[in-house]
């Protein structure tokens, strides 16, 4: 009997006999299009639905037929019996015929009616190129990257059954899903082919519709496709005979000695069986189960393996039939000591990195604890903080508290006592306690150096069974210094809330991070999950109200009558900003793509090297795509850089790494994030270096990374690292924590924003320790999460500008971000005042193929972008742009004189320094830059017409006493004004900004 052995990290595993395999009988419709859209095979209705005349072209195999609003045609196949919901296949071959990838369209391919409505399709293309199979307003999803090109033919398969969708293209498996995806709860009437969604007006011709009555294996799928070389009347598929019976996964968790099975049927010979799954040591039995499988359904075997010494091990399945077993397929897999890694302590130790210094904490005559850290001051009274100062203005109003309606009374949380059970450099432990109605609370809660706060909540009911009507935390803040929200949203779109608070409040779904504030400074509340929470009104989980004096933001936990029958756990966090000072050598450092187009010089990095730059994505230089393990040279290469002026920040992630690199293989089951892309064995024939998959820093994957970066930084004298996808994903995988069984038996997950931050403040230590003026950056786009970012210097963010951008431009004809900013939405979001500094990235690329071409709209939109960071003190990452007025930005500077003698004044808050006026034109808005005996004045007008605007200035306050004020220069633009005493007129074209400095006598 012929047996097929494969290392357990290759999660599809086949054999056989020869066994039966796809033809006729499994097909349950088939249209060939050769001449008719009406189908030639229909094991249900035959019943076509048609608008307009068919046209025919020529097709993969024979003739296809084009659907589409430019063909003037729509075709659908009726579903009852043609389409089996529990388990089938679908294939097509499909070409565009008048688009492409880079269109900026979403273009279809199949639409199963139904709860949900199923779409396949490719997603908006610029230089996304994805293809997905994806429930209609829903995440679950598989997909692949695929580059479309009119009149290409290509071939898709998608096969479902309980627990596992496939996607196959040119008859390769591309991505399955077993963990996300489920069966539609009811099939509709049709399935369309072409459809029109949201607007699409486009062509593309389908040939050979099949729907299978089960899932075909992927030896099948690649018969399907090689058949279409074959002549038409030999049939819809091929004659095939060596697809296999059983098919079946391992899992293997290394760290807790658990091997798991998983095993199917294919169909292609039983549709029910029972198997025998024995566990091997050396090709003899040492353990043995069984199982009956079902066509389309799987069954999971467990076996203890913790006891097993290191070795090669197999697992045999087998069909069980009449006492006798066929069709066996055996799996193997290997036990490995575990590695010296594992569990180490590296930049563990209760060690306070610069710029912040140890906590202190002590107890009040009143009873409370203050907590101090650098910039900020907390006070605790038992549950919460009952005040958050930062930059010495006291945030709340009022003590962060509970709020209760129980048997139709209101309750506030009332404190009792805390008192402090760890004192520490790094951090203070607390423990306080309280009621809540008739509800006890215990609240352990951890402050550390750099104000990261985090609450472990317990409510207890008084008796077995607790009525809550309502139940809801409640952070009152001072209005007066709560005026911006950063929503917390990743797509930039005007309406996600980020910006300015409105009168009205904002109200919202639930999500894991927010922040409240004002331009100094606010406070960001994050959570990993809602566990717990009870929500039937989910948009208004999250509110924010104006309350007389105080903007109350709600958390609502409980919004219905509930009975709480155990103790309710809360977990949450707030950290108040800025985390951290800024560095001292802030203006010393400019921001340049790695391999800069145009050279160096147009950063101007003057010979004495006072200006440094520090490149960003610096990949190619570890054996494997974020194991920091540096390929031969590396030491040498960074020197080379260093000696010119230049930081080299080595490109790497935390949520993602390359499936390929031997101890992620091994460890894989334990470190993936669930859900993701199972194990694929194309990923180890990929010659490509960018493979990559979700990866949990929950696991020991962050013991393993710290083991290898610590040899790193002494062994290549690493000085900047910089890190992509670099917010975890949301995870479930139960073997390092994240995943946990809820009430209704469903696992649930979690965004680990706690095993993130230590990752980052073990990388940060490491780093700090190594060279004190190192520089971590952290592309974190769209999602601000301070717990995490403290720990860097540089936060890249602005690529959520990309799909958002694209599809204003396709809707509403935009080319720049004049309308996409708000000047209260950068006030919000992409300012340094989170702490770390920023590098805004810039998406020109995704309007404009030719972005660096030197046309005169396109040096506008720079000029305006840059205008508009330069305003907020706030950098940018000169790339994807033309790159000529960062030229003149940076001359401008080093003109003025950069450093760290020039003193921001933001237009928000010029302190009667000074004022511009443009007949009440709004929003036209000036900052100022000051260095000692020099004064930069920077107005901005961010209207859609010229202006002329009026500068007045008191020469005492911008610190020009005794002097005169007679010209100013535009050192960005090059020209000069005359000044009338302490004002000057000057016009200002729309979307412009100029950079006026005094010359005086």
């Amino acid at each position: 009997m012929p047996i097929l052995v494969v290392a357990c990290w290759v999660l599809i595993l086949l054999l056989a006999q020869l066994a039966c395999g796809i033809d006729t009988s499994d097909v349950l419709l088939y249209a060939s299009m050769d001449g008719t859209v009406i189908p030639s095979i229909a094991a249900g209705e035959k019943q076509v639905k048609t608008l307009g005349k068919p046209v025919f072209v020529i097709g993969r195999r024979g003739q296809a037929v084009v659907c589409g609003l430019t063909s003037k045609f729509s075709l659908a196949y009726a579903l009852k019996g043609n389409m089996n919901r529990e388990h089938g296949s679908l294939a097509v071959w499909v070409a565009p015929q008048d688009w492409q990838t880079g269109d900026g369209k979403h273009h279809f391919f199949v639409t199963i009616s139904g709860e949900p409505e199923t779409l396949l399709y490719t997603y908006l293309s610029l230089d996304t190129k994805y293809l997905l199979l994806i429930p209609e307003k829903g995440n679950p999803n598989i997909g692949a990257w695929i580059d479309w090109k009119p009149k290409e033919w290509h071939h898709l398969v998608i096969t479902w059954q309980d627990g596992e969708f496939c996607l196959y293209f040119d008859g390769k498996l591309m991505s399955t899903n077993i963990e996300t995806m489920q069966l539609v709860n009811r099939l509709g009437d049709f399935l369309l082919l072409g459809s029109n969604h949201w607007g699409v007006q486009d062509s593309t011709a389908f040939d050979e519709l099949l729907i299978f009555k089960r899932a075909l294996t992927p030896e099948e799928v690649m018969a399907l496709y090689k058949w279409a070389d074959s002549p038409p009347e030999k049939g819809p598929v091929p004659q095939f005979y060596d697809a296999p019976a059983l098919k079946a996964n391992l899992k293997h968790f290394p760290s807790i000695g658990k091997l798991e099975v998983t095993a199917r049927l294919t169909g292609v010979k039983t549709n029910e069986a029972k198997v025998l799954v024995q566990l091997n040591e050396k090709g003899k039995p040492i353990a043995e189960k069984q199982t009956e499988l079902v066509l389309g359904k799987f069954a999971t075997v467990d076996f203890n393996i913790g006891n097993l010494k290191a070795g090669t091990y197999s697992v045999q399945l087998a069909i069980i039939s009449d006492g006798k077993t066929s069709d066996a397929i055996e799996l193997e897999f290997e036990r490995k000591a575990n590695p010296k890694w594992l569990g180490n302590k590296i930049a563990k130790e209760d060690e306070v990195p610069i710029p912040w210094t140890a906590v202190s904490a002590s107890k009040q005559k009143d009873g409370t604890i203050k907590a101090n850290c650098w910039g900020r001051e907390y006070l605790f009274d038992g549950l919460f903080c009952s005040q958050v100062k930062t930059q010495g203005v006291d945030l709340l109003a009022e003590p962060i508290r509970l709020r209760l309606i129980q048997k139709g009374k209101e309750f506030t949380s009332i404190p009792n006592e805390v008192k402090i059970v760890r004192n520490r450099k790094q951090s203070v432990g607390l423990h306080g306690t309280g009621r809540l109605g008739e509800l006890k609370i215990r609240c352990q809660t951890i402050f550390e150096f750099d104000g990261f706060t985090w609450f472990e909540t317990e409510l207890l009911p008084a008796s077995k069974v607790s009525e809550v009507d309502f139940l809801a935390l409640e952070i009152p803040f001072n209005s007066s210094h709560a005026t911006l929200f950063y929503s917390g949203i990743y797509y930039p779109s005007l309406d996600n809330g980020t910006g300015a608070i409105k009168p009205e409040g904002f109200k919202g779904e639930w999500r894991n991070w927010f922040w409240v504030g004002e331009e100094k400074g606010g406070i960001q509340w994050f959570a990993e999950h809602n566990r717990g929470y009870s929500i039937t009104k989910p948009k208004k989980a999250l509110t924010i109200t104006l309350s007389g004096k105080q903007m109350i933001v709600r958390i609502n936990i409980i919004d219905h009558p509930t009975h709480i029958t155990s103790p309710l756990q809360l977990s949450f966090g707030i950290q108040a900003t800025p985390v951290r000072p800024h560095r001292p050598d802030r203006r010393l450092w400019r921001a340049i793509p790695h391999q800069p187009e145009g050279g160096l010089d147009i950063y101007m990095l003057p010979p004495d090297r006072r200006v440094r730059g520090f490149t960003l994505w610096n990949t190619h230089w570890c054996k494997f795509l974020n194991f920091p393990e540096p390929n031969p040279g590396i030491h040498k290469r960074l020197a080379e850089q260093e000696s010119k002026g230049i930081r080299p920040c080595l490109y790497l992630a935390l949520a993602m790494a390359d499936p390929r690199e031997p101890e992620f293989r091994y460890f894989w089951e334990e470190w993936r994030v669930m859900p993701s892309t199972l194990y694929l064995k194309e990923w180890l024939e990929s010659k490509e270096y960018w493979v990559e998959t979700p990866i949990c820093p929950s696991s020991s994957w962050t013991d393993y990374f710290i083991w290898l970066l610590d040899k790193a930084i002494k062994e290549a004298n690493i000085k900047g690292l910089y890190f992509d996808n670099s917010v975890p994903h949301y995870c479930s995988n139960p073997h390092h924590g994240c995943g946990q069984v809820g009430r209704d038996g469903k696992l649930l997950g979690k965004i680990p924003i706690l095993a993130a931050r230590d990752f980052y403040k073990r990388t940060y230590i490491l780093m700090k320790r190594h060279e004190p003026t190192s520089i971590i950056a952290i592309h974190m786009s769209g999602w601000p999460l301070m717990p995490l970012q403290s720990f860097c210097d540089v936060i890249c963010d602005g690529e959520n500008f990309g799909g958002y951008l694209s599809v204003m431009k396709a809707e509403r004809g935009w080319n720049d971000y004049t309308h996409a900013l708000p000047l209260d939405v950068v006030r919000a979001q992409y300012r340094n005042h989170w702490g770390p500094e920023t590098a805004f990235l810039p998406q020109f690329h995704r309007l404009w193929q030719d972005y660096s071409s030197p046309k005169p709209e396109y040096i506008a939109a720079v000029e305006h972008l840059i205008g508009l960071f330069f305003i907020h003190d706030s950098g940018m990452w000169p790339a994807w742009s033309n790159l000529e007025p960062y030229g003149r930005l940076f001359k401008a500077q080093d003109d003025f004189g950069w450093d760290e003698k020039v003193v921001f004044v933001p237009y928000w808050n010029l302190e009667g320094k000074a004022e511009i006026n443009a007949d009440g034109k709004q929003p036209v808005v000036m900052s100022l830059f000051l260095r000692p005996g020099k004064v930069m004045f920077v107005p901005m007008n961010n209207t859609d017409e010229d202006v002329v605007a009026e500068l007045k200035w008191d020469l005492g306050k911008v610190g020009l006493s005794g002097k005169k004020v007679v010209v100013l220069e535009d050192l960005f633009r090059g020209e000069r004004f005359a000044v009338n005493g302490n004002s000057v007129r000057i016009p200002l074209p729309k979307r412009k900004f100029r950079m006026l400095v005094t010359v005086t006598e």
